[in-house]
């Protein structure tokens, strides 16, 4: 039987029963899923946790605005909440791919790995090494057969639970070497902190006193640290959001340029389009128009 999930402007399909195993909507499984993709594809807000491995092919797009190019024996981790796009596939591209609904993420609970947060939050896409496909490959030998059992295997979302922690924190582990992770663990938890404030607050907070405030630190020391660490201002993430959120509104949605304006809680229509050009280069109409047209 067919089975298809739709992901906004992309669909996952398999024709195969064994390409797909579910656990209600916690786990999904694809095993070289057909990827149907409309070109013209727009940004779309990732509600699971995903994770893919590219066995053949290649697939290319953008996480929270940054360009990824996903190859053979590329691993890709992306986090609920973060701004997805898809640009361009190749004809022969097949993944294994999971996702996991976002209570499953957060029940797996990383709020004591800060720095490995921030590392796969930063760096959401590697190439793997020896080690790191021995982790990978085993993981999905081993929780394959377990999602195929049904109901009755009492423990199984517990297993997968456990196993999946497991094989992230040991992807992690393996990653150490990073520049990002050479920083201070107290400059992690800044950046860290800083960063998921940002995600959790830019509709209603895009000046920098707010979260100057919740994390008991100055304006000027959370932007030299997120600037050092990050590579990226600190209002540049606050802005990024604004504008990632701004155009899926526009692009997915029938909402009116006033009503998004009032969505991001800009204090007018006039205001808003003023904010949004000054990043783009379009008015959101005329963003609106280009991006409906192309995708036509």
């Amino acid at each position: 039987m067919k089975r298809e999930e739709q992901f906004k402007d992309v669909v996952f399909a398999t024709d195969s029963p064994g390409d797909f195993l579910a656990v209600g909507d916690d786990i999904l499984f694809y095993e070289n899923p057909a990827v149907h993709f409309r070109p013209g594809a727009l940004p779309w807000r990732m509600k699971h946790l995903m994770f893919a491995v590219c066995r053949k092919g290649w697939i290319k797009g953008r996480i929270d605005m940054e360009e990824h190019k996903m190859e053979v024996d590329g691993f890709l981790l992306v986090q609920p909440m973060r701004f997805v796009e898809i640009t361009e596939i190749s004809p022969d591209f097949q993944a294994t791919v999971f996702a996991f609904s976002r209570s499953f993420a957060e029940s797996l609970n990383f709020g004591e790995s800060f720095s490995d947060q921030l590392f796969f939050r930063q760096a959401p896409y590697h190439v793997m090494s020896a080690e790191t496909k021995h982790i990978v490959n085993t993981y999905i030998s081993c929780v394959k057969p377990l999602l195929a059992q049904d109901e009755s295997f009492t423990y199984r979302m517990e297993i997968a639970r456990l196993m999946t922690r497991a094989m992230v924190l040991s992807l992690a582990s393996l990653s150490r070497q990073a520049p990002l992770l050479k920083a201070p663990n107290r400059q992690a938890h800044i950046v860290l902190n800083f960063v998921n404030l940002v995600a959790d607050h830019y509709r209603e907070h895009r000046d920098m006193d707010f979260y100057a405030d919740r994390l008991c630190l100055t304006s000027k020391y959370i932007t030299a640290i997120v600037k050092a660490q990050s590579g990226r201002s600190a209002t540049d993430w606050i802005e990024r959001y604004v504008i990632l959120d701004a155009q899926s509104l526009l692009t997915s949605s029938d909402l009116t340029v006033l009503q998004i304006s009032q969505e991001l809680h800009f204090p007018s229509q006039s205001f808003f389009g003023k904010y949004f050009k000054r990043v783009t280069g379009m008015s959101p109409m005329d963003y609106r128009r280009a991006a409906r047209n192309f995708a036509l």
